[in-house]
C-alpha cells in the first residue's frame, strides 16, 4: 500500500505548491480536488495547465493517485446534464494526468419530490454513460460510502456498482463517513465491499455533544490500525489517501506540515508492521 496527501488538507494553495510540500514530506502521490476552489477547476481547466500540473508531479516523484470532483445532482432535469458533462471533463483532465482513478459521488439523496426508486432510476444510468466514458480514456470511476448520497453504507455502494455494472466502476473506501451514520463496523464494511475496493480514503473523527469533530490519526474512533491490518489482510494494494479536513475545519485541525505529517507517519508506521 502506498500513501498520497489529499490536497483537502492544503486550502489556498494551488496544484503546483501542494506537489511540493507532499513530495518534501514523503507522501507517494497526490489527490486533487477539481472544484472552483479546488486545485484543478474544471470549468476553466486549459490543457497547458494539466500538462504543467503532470510534469511538475513526475518531477517530485508523486503519482497523481486520484481526482476529487463535486459533480452529483442526475436527480435535477435542470443541473443532470452539466453534472455528467462535468464528470467527463474531469475524466479528460485525469487522461491527461495519466490519473487512472476518479472519486465519484454516489448521486444525491433524493428530495423530498423524488422518491428513492425513482433517484436509483436516474443516477444509475447516469453513472453508466460516465462510466463508458472514462473506460475510452482508461480511468476507474471509484464511488466514495458518503453520506448525503445513494452510497451512505457499504451495502448500498455494493448494490449501486453492481447496478451500474461497468468494468471500471469501483468503490473508494471511506469507513469514518460510513461510521458517521451508524453503517457497518469495518470488518463487515470491507468484506462487503472486497472485491471493488480500489481507493481508500483514511481519516479520523470523534463527537462531542453529538457533533462530529474531525482529528489527526489515532486521537478519534476510528479503528485507523485495524482497518489497515484488515485491508492488508485481504490483499489491498493500492492508495491511502491522507483525507485531511483542512478545507472544511480550517480552525480545528492544525496546519498541514504539523497535522499531515503526523498523519503520514502513523500509516507509515502501522504498514512497516504488516
Amino acid at each position: 500500500m502506498r500513501v498520497c496527501g489529499h490536497t483537502m488538507g492544503v486550502p489556498g494553495r494551488d496544484a503546483f505548491q501542494a506537489i511540493k510540500l507532499f513530495s518534501d514530506m514523503g507522501f507517494d502521490g497526490i489527490e486533487l480536488r477539481c472544484a472552483s476552489d479546488g486545485q484543478i477547476d474544471p470549468e476553466n481547466y486549459t490543457e497547458e495547465e494539466g500538462t504543467k500540473i503532470r510534469e511538475a508531479a513526475d518531477a517530485f516523484g508523486l503519482e497523481i493517485a486520484c481526482l476529487t470532483p463535486y459533480y452529483k445532482d442526475y436527480l435535477s432535469p435542470e443541473r443532470r446534464r452539466n453534472e455528467i458533462d462535468g464528470m467527463k471533463k474531469v475524466i479528460d483532465i485525469a487522461g491527461l494526468l495519466r490519473c487512472t482513478r476518479m472519486r465519484a459521488y454516489g448521486g444525491t439523496e433524493p428530495p423530498q419530490v423524488v422518491d428513492e426508486t425513482k433517484a436509483w432510476n436516474l443516477t444509475v444510468p447516469a453513472l453508466k454513460e460516465i462510466c463508458e466514458y472514462a473506460d475510452d480514456v482508461g480511468v476507474y470511476v471509484c464511488i466514495e460510502n458518503h453520506p448525503g448520497t445513494l452510497a451512505r453504507t457499504a451495502a448500498e455502494t455494493v448494490k449501486l456498482v453492481e447496478e451500474v455494472r461497468s468494468d471500471n466502476v469501483k468503490i473508494l473506501y471511506d469507513q469514518a463517513n460510513i461510521s458517521r451514520i451508524n453503517g457497518e463496523d469495518f470488518a463487515t464494511a470491507i468484506d462487503a465491499q472486497r472485491d471493488h475496493i480500489y481507493h481508500v480514503h483514511v481519516k479520523d473523527q470523534k463527537f462531542i455533544n453529538g457533533k462530529r469533530v474531525p482529528t489527526l490519526l489515532g486521537k478519534g474512533t476510528v479503528e485507523g490500525r485495524s482497518i489497515l491490518e484488515e485491508l492488508n489482510r485481504f490483499g489491498y494494494q493500492g492508495f491511502l489517501s491522507d483525507e485531511y479536513e483542512k478545507h472544511w475545519h480550517p480552525d480545528l485541525l492544525p496546519e498541514p506540515e504539523v497535522g499531515m505529517k503526523h498523519n503520514l507517519q502513523y500509516v507509515r508506521e502501522i504498514l512497516k508492521r504488516l
